[in-house]
């Protein structure tokens, strides 16, 4: 996936976290269209994240708690 989807991706999983906090329960839609193939050199590649991006340990994390709890930590 390319950046974009990964945003649009983030977002949702921000929606559905604030729902569950609400008690709300219900559909989210999205589409999720750019395969990422243009990010090969970039987004895909593990030296250019570790110049320009840096540890993504932290961000891994907050999936991994959002998958076991439906929660985004902030």
């Amino acid at each position: 996936m390319g950046a974009s989807t990964g945003t649009n991706l983030y977002g949702v999983l921000q929606l559905a976290s604030e729902m569950k906090r609400r008690g709300e329960t219900g559909s989210i839609v999205t589409l999720l269209c750019d395969s990422g193939e243009r990010y090969l050199d970039t987004y895909y590649n593990s030296e250019w994240i570790n110049n320009n991006i840096g540890d993504l340990q932290p961000y891994l994390d907050k999936l991994e708690v959002f998958e076991a709890t439906g929660e985004l930590a902030e």
